[in-house]
């Protein structure tokens, strides 16, 4: 998990950042979806939608007034950054939530 919450950190917070470098961050998305057998319903919806999302919007099936409005690069970062947030969530909250069980 911590790999994972490194490899998107590296991506989001890097100023240079280039869109085929989001390859890297959706890795570590990718290992932090798989690293629980159980994922709430919300966290899946939530990772898959914003997957999806970051990996679609250099496409041409991403509506144009919507990239105009965004930006490629920040609906990239943006999504990436709600999903480092959760993984750091957690992160914190790992141990917690171990001993109360």
């Amino acid at each position: 998990r911590l790999l994972a919450s490194l490899l998107v950190a590296l991506v989001i917070f890097n100023d240079s950042a280039e869109p085929p470098t989001y390859i890297i961050a959706m890795t570590g998305c990718a290992i932090w979806y798989l690293s629980e057998p159980t994922r709430s319903r919300t966290d899946r919806i939530v990772t898959l939608a914003i997957m999806l999302g970051v990996s679609l919007i250099s496409t041409d099936l991403y509506p144009r007034p919507l990239r105009a409005v965004l930006g490629p690069y920040t609906a990239k970062a943006m999504g990436c950054l709600v999903l480092w947030m959760r993984m750091n969530w957690e992160l914190l909250t790992w141990r917690a939530e171990q001993r109360a069980q």
